[in-house]
């Protein structure tokens, strides 16, 4: 895993440095994740990166999550933006049908948290005919607990909204 892309971003003070990683949060967080990349930095870049104090760094990061970071230099860290954060953000978003069989369903959502928050809509009840009840997200997953049976073509909308850190 490791950084497929690095841009700078001219935009005044602060620059905006933008970065595609396959790592998740717990490696780039990691001090000297940035040192650790920097043969592969310096092939993205045909050269050395200049970095400044004041750069802001955009990053999104093992399966298309966004995160702003502050790099700091002096011991080749970075860390979550300090700014004000909104107090919670919606992290995974879409659309799921039922397969049938239960009035329970579990659904994959790679990167969900037991803490993230659910929000679901019923789009289309299919031939089930059935509403939604509960719908609880643990580790990778959220499962809806419908009315009934939804059968294989129950359609609904999620949102998994987290808390800011």
């Amino acid at each position: 895993m490791s950084i497929t892309s690095i841009k700078r971003y001219f935009v005044g003070d602060p620059d905006i440095v933008s970065i595609v990683t396959t790592d998740d949060l717990e490696t780039i967080i990691t001090p000297g994740y940035i040192s650790s990349q920097s043969s592969v930095i310096e092939d993205l870049n045909k050269g050395s990166f200049e970095w400044s104090n004041t750069d802001a760094v955009l990053i999104n990061y093992f399966s298309d999550q966004i995160g702003l970071f502050s790099y700091y230099t002096s011991d080749d860290t970075l860390a979550a933006f300090s700014g004000a954060l909104p107090q919670s953000v919606i992290r995974f978003s879409g659309q799921k049908t039922t397969v049938g069989g239960s009035a329970s369903e579990a659904f994959s959502i790679p990167g969900a948290l037991s803490t993230d928050k659910a929000f679901v809509q019923m789009v289309n009840d299919g031939t089930g005919n059935v509403t939604i009840l509960q719908a609880v997200v643990t580790a990778n997953t959220l499962t809806i607990t419908f009315s009934g049976n939804p059968g294989n073509n129950a359609v609904f909308n999620y949102q998994l909204i987290r808390d800011s850190v």
